[in-house]
């Protein structure tokens, strides 16, 4: 394997985005964006509420969110003049009952019952409260807009981290699911820490020119996009990684076309180190348990709440290594038959993928599990397989690559 590695980064998520690499090492670095390094002010959240507590609407310009101002003196001129109008009424009619009262004549004489002019003092003092605290509470409201402003606009919050719908097939019945996806661009952080350089992305509106020069390429597109890609890496000789998923039924045609040009391919639903060989110790121990009938196997997934789609794919192809080596044939996230395995999927914050099995009869339970602590397992797996594919031929996966 040469000393360096060349790959290109592509984008995971809804871009058509192959990852390439360059053969030469003096080949000029292209990236599609750069992150620079930013400043950050600690006072700036303090500093732009003191500022909307003087004069409202100056901490959001001060934030340069300029469009905010006029919203902030719409607010409370609105509540202002609903006070004002209020007050004026509640006077208005409270002057009058008392004129009454004094035995003088008021505006409203013949007209309304001292009972009418008591309710209405009521009616507009209420409102004219009630008006001045919805009034203090947008000029709350203004400083701490201006605060939590200051405070997100120094986070860091860049493409390398995305939310985005997506809409794929299902790699075991190709059925469409809806959900949203969330994107870390780690392979970028991680090749460029492994001593890679990274020469090109390709998107959508990229043509393969180039290509030819590569070492190696990953590929992180969408579904309708990847058996182009690949083909590409192909023709022009070039070792693909591949983690795209939902185009699994055009999987042999792939296989068959990576012999046909003596190509070299690997796919991976999880490029995780630790799920791979999670994938492994899941099968063996299916394996031995298919000869005890008193355990029920049963699956969880447990993922951030962005994540809509269930079961994940990983807890798909557990299941998939237990109907292998073994007497079940489906899995289900409802009500098991005596011959499904149920799935429970479980959405809760800031969960990167955990992952157990559970083989539970009368007596005792026995559990496997994978705990996923952030997604820089998933990048570290990809550029990994790619250092290995260099200079192999054939179809691969990530049990080669970790000699499970």
């Amino acid at each position: 394997m040469r000393q360096f590695l060349y790959i290109a980064l592509g984008l995971f998520l809804l871009a058509n985005a192959p990852l390439w690499a360059q053969k030469q090492k003096d080949a000029p670095l292209i990236l599609a964006d750069t992150v620079q390094g930013k400043r950050i002010d600690p006072l700036a959240p303090t500093r732009a509420a003191f500022y909307s507590a003087i004069v409202p609407g100056l901490g959001q310009a001060y934030n340069k969110r300029y469009w905010k101002v006029p919203i902030v003196y719409a607010a409370l001129g609105t509540g202002i003049y609903f006070y004002s109008d209020n007050n004026k009424k509640y006077h208005r009619y409270r002057d009058a009952y008392k004129t009454r009262l004094a035995g003088g004549h008021d505006e409203f004489e013949g007209q309304y019952s001292n009972e009418t002019l008591i309710n209405a003092q009521r009616t507009f003092q209420r409102n004219r409260d009630l008006s001045l605290l919805i009034t203090i509470g947008l000029y709350a409201l203004n400083i701490i807009d201006a605060n939590v402003d200051a405070h997100l606009m120094q986070f860091n919050v860049n493409d390398k981290l995305t939310l985005a719908p997506d809409i794929y097939p299902n790699d075991i019945n190709y059925k469409q699911n809806v959900g949203l996806t969330l994107n870390y661009k780690l392979i970028e952080r991680i090749a460029l820490e492994r001593g890679h350089e990274i020469v090109l992305r390709k998107t959508s509106n990229d043509s393969y020119d180039g290509l030819e020069n590569a070492d190696g390429a990953i590929d992180f597109s969408i579904p309708d996009a990847a058996v182009g890609n690949i083909s590409a890496c192909f023709d022009r000789k070039i070792p693909v990684v591949c983690g795209t998923t939902g185009w699994l039924q055009d999987y042999s045609k792939i296989t068959s076309l990576c012999a046909e040009k003596n190509g070299a391919f690997l796919y991976g639903s999880n490029f995780s180190l630790g799920v791979n060989i999670f994938f492994e110790l899941n099968a063996q121990l299916a394996k031995i348990m298919s000869r005890f009938d008193q355990y029920k196997v049963s699956m969880e997934e447990i993922h951030h709440t962005q994540k809509l789609d269930a079961p994940s794919g990983t807890a798909i192809s557990l299941a998939k290594g237990i109907i292998e080596n073994s007497k079940y044939s489906n899995w289900t996230l409802g009500n098991p038959q005596q011959d499904e395995i149920r799935i429970e999927a479980i959405r809760t914050e800031n969960v990167p993928g955990t992952h157990s099995v559970f083989y539970d009869s009368d007596v005792d339970s026995i559990e496997i599990k994978h705990t996923a602590h952030n997604r820089d397992g998933f990048a570290l797996g990809a550029v990994i397989a790619a250092e290995w594919i260099m200079g192999k031929h054939g179809v691969f996966t990530m049990k080669e690559v970790l000699a499970l």
